[in-house]
């Protein structure tokens, strides 16, 4: 596409099909605009270096990101001082690169800056980026020159997670992919190796449902695995929050009310920013009760930080169900921890509590109230959601006859 490129044309740029949109202008000849799939738009002059004319290879120079300082008169004006030194016999991308190349940067060098100049400052989520990178990236690919990963490797580290982690693999490739556009927003690459990689479809949503007996054989594992985990896993069942949400749960976050205990998560810890609060049941508060104080936070085993590493915990729970199952019997059928949510809105729905009480309690932004409806209900649910999850607890202590 070839036009004078303007702040209307800039505004309007977009990129279809998942590929790469460069608009170049019709004005100064090798000045373009180039915008990724994300909507990333930044300014760009090709020249070919030295006298060999055609014969000589295209060199692809980034002017910087649109956005101050550069507009489309300020780059296209970089763009005339650049092309004025290609006519000196000058080569400035050359001369730029051999400026960076005084120390070559690795991928974990970038990383580190990545996580540190961009994740931790935008991203309430960079742990979890940090342990990716650290677990299933640096190892195969962090010693590479960043400049020098090719398609080929980034397609070896997604392999190397297997297809039978399909939803993690997906959120790898994610991970990768907004790295090296940071990475090519930054000037420190040219490219990312992430395009044209078939890794961006959306995983299935899961719709895994643990059957009552499954639910049975979890519960009485977590009975016997001990704290933090066993509690940890039964307070999962039996209030239907995010793995996240109850790990981080603390002593003050417990309120007696006029209605019945009531546990209220901050904004800051719900996923989707908006306080919560989640009556307890006699059951729920049954199991708090048992459970040993270690400072503010009610699951933690350093007495300053939340229970982390559920993969582990989930482990041990997975090898306690396969004993008491015996050996020769099948084991149980992949499931996550957040499936326990999915399957106790499905009891829920089973034992009759209304869909937008079930909202509530799970703190869905978009459930079953919407439209209008949605922007002048402020009913808050809470005594229903009370109702509900007590009828959930009594129906858990006649499913599986223990003492809770």
């Amino acid at each position: 596409m070839r036009t004078r490129i303007t702040k209307r044309i800039v505004d309007a740029a977009r990129a279809e099909g998942g590929r790469r949109l460069h608009v170049y202008d019709d004005v100064v000849q090798g000045f373009g605009l180039r915008v990724t799939p994300a909507g990333a738009k930044s300014y760009f002059v090709e020249y070919r270096p030295g006298t060999g004319g055609r014969n000589a290879p295209k060199r692809r120079m980034t002017i910087g990101t649109h956005g101050a300082p550069w507009t489309p008169d300020t780059a296209r004006n970089e763009a005339v001082r650049i092309l004025g030194l290609v006519r000196a016999g000058k080569d400035p991308a050359a001369d730029r690169q051999r400026d960076r190349q005084v120390e070559t940067l690795t991928v974990a060098t970038l990383a580190e800056r990545y996580i540190a100049q961009h994740c931790k400052i935008r991203q309430r989520s960079w742990r979890e980026r940090e342990r990716v990178f650290n677990r299933d990236v640096l190892p195969l690919i962090g010693r590479k020159p960043a400049d020098q990963v090719s398609r080929a490797d980034i397609e070896a580290v997604l392999d190397s997670i297997g297809p039978q982690a399909p939803t993690m693999r997906r959120r790898t490739f994610a991970y990768l992919r907004a790295f090296w556009n940071w990475a090519v927003r930054k000037e420190h690459v040219a490219t990312s190796p992430c395009d044209r990689i078939d890794g961006e479809r959306e995983a299935a949503p899961r719709e895994r449902v643990l059957t009552e007996p499954e639910l049975v054989e979890i519960w009485t594992a977590a009975g016997t695995i001990g704290y933090p985990w066993g509690p940890f896993i039964k307070l999962l069942i039996l209030t239907a929050q995010r793995r996240s949400e109850v790990a981080g749960m603390t002593w003050a976050e417990v309120h007696d009310t006029d209605d019945g205990p009531i546990w209220r998560i901050p904004g800051g810890r719900a996923k989707n920013g908006k306080p919560h609060a989640v009556p307890l049941s006699p059951q729920a508060m049954a199991l708090l009760a048992d459970i040993p104080r270690q400072g503010q936070l009610v699951f933690t085993t350093t007495g300053k930080t939340p229970i982390s590493g559920f993969s582990k915990g989930k482990a041990r729970l997975d090898r306690l169900i396969q004993a008491a199952r015996g050996d020769g019997v099948e084991p149980m059928t992949e499931w996550t921890l957040h499936d326990l949510r999915r399957t106790t809105t499905t009891g829920l729905a089973r034992l009759g509590v209304r869909a937008e009480v079930a909202d509530k309690i799970l703190n869905h932004l978009t459930g079953t109230i919407k439209g209008v409806a949605a922007v002048y209900q402020r009913h808050d649910y809470v005594r229903e959601a009370r109702a509900a999850l007590e009828l959930w607890g009594w129906h858990l202590e006649r499913l599986t006859g223990l003492k809770l």
